[in-house]
């Protein structure tokens, strides 16, 4: 059973209202096909959602300033799967370091049916073909503070003029810009949502039985583990655990190692 929210309205959600002189009065809030939540703050067992009814989920990440990290992306990924939601994975700021040596990392989620992109915001490289993919439906464009989501965002629609920051000198981390979901219309039929920039990103109705279904590669192989309930850690004769590194067209052991930390993360 999902837990109840405490957002009775959210960002993106369509609703019917009756509109009076100088205001309107929300009657309903039609169901959600989607949403990204996270768990309430002081409110346990409660969800907190972000935003409903997403098309696609933008993970930006950054070569620098900061440092590339995987991990967040992973649990983007994780969201994305769970609420069958289109994931894109940029890498930002390619102009400051080859984004070639991080190709073993976008080779693989592109395996599992993610979009990916190499972008600078600084050069406008890679820009192009991001704003193609997202000029259509709602996107959410999320990530780390400081990799550059916002710059994005202004290079893709100048008119927006969103404001940013630079990268504190004392921690090389994003000092956050964002403080509040923010929705703009990027063409005519797209909409791309900014989010405040997470630096832990919690899970809502993820559990340690259910995880396996958020990692499509790992799902591959679940059939021939020896237990129909196998969780993929410390059972016999898995087929997931055996399946890791074996060649390049199996698990890759990032991935793997990834559902790991995961699963030890959550609660039950």
């Amino acid at each position: 059973m999902a837990r109840p929210d405490t957002s009775p309205v959210a960002v993106g959600d369509y609703v019917e209202f009756i509109k009076k002189e100088k205001s309107a009065t929300i009657e309903n809030v039609i169901d959600r096909k989607s949403c990204i939540a996270k768990p309430a703050v002081e409110r346990e067992g409660f969800s907190q959602v972000l935003i409903s009814n997403v098309d696609r989920l933008v993970i930006v990440t950054s070569v620098v300033q900061p440092r590339f990290n995987h991990g967040i992306v992973e649990r983007f990924l994780v969201i994305a799967f769970k609420e069958k939601i289109r994931p894109v994975v940029v890498l930002n700021k390619i102009d400051l370091e080859d984004p070639l040596k991080f190709n073993r990392y976008f080779k693989a989620w592109d395996k599992i049916s993610c979009h990916y992109f190499y972008t600078s915001a600084r050069t406008g490289e890679g820009v192009d073909g991001l704003k193609d993919n997202i000029s259509s439906g709602t996107s959410v464009i999320a990530g780390h503070s400081g990799v550059g989501k916002s710059s994005l965002l202004n290079c893709i629609s100048p008119e927006l003029n969103i404001r940013t920051k630079m990268i504190s000198s004392y921690s090389n981390r994003g000092v956050h810009t964002t403080s509040e979901v923010s929705l703009y219309q990027i063409s005519p039929d797209g909409w791309v949502a900014d989010t405040p920039g997470l630096k832990v990103l919690g899970f809502s109705d993820i559990n340690k039985k259910n995880l396996q279904l958020y990692f499509p590669d790992i799902q591959e192989y679940t059939d021939k583990c020896r237990f129909a309930d196998c969780r993929h850690i410390d059972e016999p004769s898995c087929g997931v655990k055996e399946a890791v590194g074996r060649d390049e067209n199996s698990i890759p052991e990032f991935r793997y190692n990834s559902y790991r930390r995961i699963y030890e993360t959550l609660k039950k």
